[in-house]
């Protein structure tokens, strides 16, 4: 390729001189045309996509706020059926602006990387001045590997073609750290039937545990030295567990021990001591109250076998005589009202009553618990109940 350049020396005398093109002078044009390449592709792409951006902010809440930024006049489109999808799920727009979305949110989730490479090569620039309008909408905490896109009907929202939706493990960027109590409450589930500690007839030193669900402000994990503790039962039994690390989000789980006889009116407190703060209710027990593991190995009864009698023809009132039934139990039966344990000695339990009465009142009462009156057989049964305190006597002979 040549050009042409006219020298006028003077009026007399002109003179053409060829001269070739430098490399300097290609550059320059080529860029120029790629440019204009560019440029035309962009105004192609952006004729029925004007969002560009999208950014999200943690809410103090655990809530995550996703923002689309466009470059189109604020309303000139509306947000009506516009929205962030995420993962399928459809979250329509709530609130839309004028300006840019960098105030709030500094956490670039995607962005058009042809719009920005045409604007600038540094994404913190207000590219092009292309941050005229936004929307955005709130949705609930969400973690994990996200696809994320606007959707729109019309060219304000409906997303640049070339921005990607993908953004594995994401992690929410954490909100501004906590200016109130991070701890707004708890609840708890209780562990059935629980631990019988080794000793499966003593319900009284049964334990299980209660899972407590601390509810919080998702800035409690990087707030102060971002602990809490819980404390059981701060009127009596007093015990402390933690400090516990709150955990990233809203909701931190933390496991205790609670004995025999815990009840709804037994109270725990969640403490965090930066502020300090604190929240104190009753637990939730099923039926109120724990009472243990109830006996879980059922009585064996051991029935005399079958026999046959023989009578006479038309002969009534005949005496039979068989064996007692055999029951075996794992853990003496519930000590009557009234009552207290004494001992057991084979396969009887004897219980002492707390009231003095007649003979006749005594053994209607014992009957009505479910047993008889003691009548003492053999020295071996005399000196179990003996060893008790009793103070009765075999007097032997029959």
């Amino acid at each position: 390729m040549e050009t042409s350049i006219l020298q006028f020396k003077n009026p007399d005398l002109v003179k053409v001189k060829p001269l070739k093109a430098t490399y300097q002078t290609r550059k320059g044009l080529l860029r120029k045309l790629l440019f204009l390449v560019t440029l035309f592709l962009m105004c192609a792409l952006t004729t029925f996509a004007h969002s560009w951006e999208i950014r999200v902010a943690q809410n103090q809440n655990g809530t995550l706020t996703w923002w689309s930024q466009s470059y189109h006049t604020n309303n000139s489109c509306g947000i009506a059926n516009s929205g962030i999808v995420i993962n399928g799920v459809n979250y329509q727009f709530t609130t839309s602006g004028a300006g840019s979305i960098i105030p709030f949110a500094t956490y670039v989730f995607t962005y058009s990387q042809t719009y920005y490479n045409i604007c600038s090569p540094n994404p913190a620039f207000n590219p092009c001045g292309s941050r005229v309008s936004w929307a955005s909408v709130t949705t609930p905490y969400i973690a994990g590997t996200l696809n994320v896109q606007v959707f729109s009907p019309n060219a304000c929202f409906a997303p640049m073609p070339d921005m990607p939706a993908g953004n594995g493990a994401f992690n929410p960027p954490p909100p501004p750290v906590c200016t109130t109590c991070p701890v707004t409450g708890w609840n708890n589930t209780v562990d059935l039937p629980g631990n019988n500690n080794g000793t499966p007839c003593n319900p009284t030193d049964d334990f299980t545990t209660a899972n407590i669900s601390v509810n919080h402000l998702a800035c409690a994990s990087i707030t102060g030295d971002q602990q809490f503790r819980v404390i059981f039962d701060p009127g009596g039994a007093n015990v402390s567990y933690g400090p516990i690390n709150y955990a990233t989000g809203i909701v931190t789980n933390v496991t205790i021990n609670i004995p025999y006889g815990t009840s709804n009116s037994t109270q725990v407190k969640v403490i965090d001591d930066d502020f300090p703060c604190e929240v104190q209710h009753g637990l939730s027990i099923p039926n109120g109250q724990y009472l243990g593991i109830g006996e879980t190995i059922l009585p064996i009864i051991t029935c005399p076998p079958s026999f046959t009698v023989n009578t006479d023809n038309g002969v009534c009132g005949a005496r039979v005589c068989y064996s007692s039934p055999v029951v075996t139990d794992n853990c003496s039966p519930a000590t009557p009202a009234g009552y207290i344990f004494l001992t057991q000695f084979g396969n009887s339990f004897y219980y002492r009553s707390t009231a003095i009465t007649d003979y006749f009142t005594a053994q209607t009462n014992a009957i009505a618990a479910g047993g008889h009156l003691a009548v003492i057989t053999s020295a071996a049964e005399n000196a179990a109940l003996a060893a008790t305190g009793v103070g009765f006597s075999y007097l032997g002979g029959n």
